[in-house]
């Protein structure tokens, strides 16, 4: 069956808390690619109606910094 991309769209908006940080205040990359994780989840779990895992992932780059108090 044909889905558009769009019905499989997720969204999510989460505060950066002072627990996701280090001490210079900078969110750790742990935490994000946790996140990335948890939507790349719900949106292949919702297009493809089945229990999805993620297999690999061979790379990411950070471009710049999240803060704490960021969304």
């Amino acid at each position: 069956m044909f889905k558009h991309p769009k019905e499989s769209q997720v969204t999510i908006t989460e505060l950066m808390l002072p627990s996701h940080s280090n001490f210079s205040g900078k969110i750790h990359g742990g935490h994000i690619l946790n996140l990335m994780d948890q939507i790349a989840f719900a949106c292949a779990s919702k297009h493809s109606r089945h229990y999805c895992v993620t297999a690999s992932v061979n790379r990411v780059d950070f471009l710049n910094p999240i803060e704490v108090g960021e969304l």
